[in-house]
């Protein structure tokens, strides 16, 4: 038996073959998870865009039912379930909280109030400008 024969792969070849393939499938896979993890991401931060928005229309639509600064706003029903979160008027920092509503009278002519919505565990908020009744 000859220990220098030609024919075949050695072990050394395997193994810098298998350690290139390794590195190629990690990459594949890091970049796979990234690309999954940035998707929930901009899924979340839709949503959260979502939410705020349909908060600010029932602001809007509010002002023809009840004053715009009372507390007691009743939430229309709608596709984004505004009921599942907890929502806080007026800088009550409860632990519970979810999305902070602070509206503010700017003009007393016009009737105009100022409404900054902030969610408390995510770095979003929102500002707008109302008119009133």
């Amino acid at each position: 038996m000859n220990i220098f024969q030609k024919d075949g792969l050695t072990l050394i070849e395997i193994i810098i073959s298998l350690t290139i393939i390794v590195i190629l499938i990690t990459g594949i896979y890091t970049a796979l998870v990234g690309s999954l993890k940035s998707e929930v991401q901009l899924d979340e931060q839709h949503k959260i865009r979502r939410v705020t928005n349909s908060i600010i229309e029932n602001l809007k639509t509010e002002k023809y039912r009840t004053r715009l600064n009372d507390p007691d706003i009743v939430w229309d029903e709608d596709e984004y379930n505004l009921s599942e979160y907890n929502i806080n008027f007026k800088d009550n920092d409860v632990n519970n909280t979810d999305i902070l509503i602070n509206i503010e009278k700017k003009d007393f002519s016009d009737n105009l109030y100022f409404v900054k919505i902030t969610w408390k565990n995510i770095n979003y908020s929102s500002e707008i400008l109302i008119s009133g009744d």
